[in-house]
């Protein structure tokens, strides 16, 4: 059998957790400030907040671009569920999207199809594979979709 979610731990990984497990903090101090570090610098971005899941993840980029009552948020029909759910806290409306039955994805073909109006589309990566974000960025942009 294939495994689906087969992790893959290492011993350095086993032992950084250990640390942090001895420290006096699980969820600030030393190592989140420098993981929160690590992402600044290869994002390039002037500011990274680690959270503890995806869940918390959508929310705070979803309140960071502004979705709330009145905004319709375009989400692939297979997903989990905190992709729609987050949105909805916000007050906003949410449009499941068709996707791929073979890729189980969002395309660009199927977003160009759709003919709600979104104004933010949220494309999600589904068992490795991956979206084709350039497609869907251009025509979200030419939708005049964040």
């Amino acid at each position: 059998m294939i495994g689906y979610g087969r992790h893959c731990i290492t011993e350095e990984d086993i032992a950084a957790v250990a640390e942090v497990l001895r420290g006096p903090a699980l969820t600030c101090g030393a190592a989140v400030e420098a993981f929160e570090a690590a992402i600044r610098a290869a994002s390039g971005a002037p500011y990274a907040v680690a959270v503890a899941n995806g869940t918390s993840a959508l929310r705070l980029l979803y309140q960071v671009a502004g979705i709330g009552p009145g905004t319709r948020v375009g989400v692939p029909a297979i997903t989990f569920v905190a992709t729609a759910t987050q949105a909805l806290l916000l007050g906003a409306e949410v449009v499941l999207l068709d996707v791929d039955p073979h890729t189980l994805l969002l395309t660009p073909e199927i977003l160009a199809a759709c003919g709600e109006r979104l104004d933010v589309v949220v494309p999600v990566h589904i068992a490795g594979r991956m979206c084709d974000l350039a497609g869907l960025a251009a025509v979200a942009a030419a939708r005049g979709t964040m």
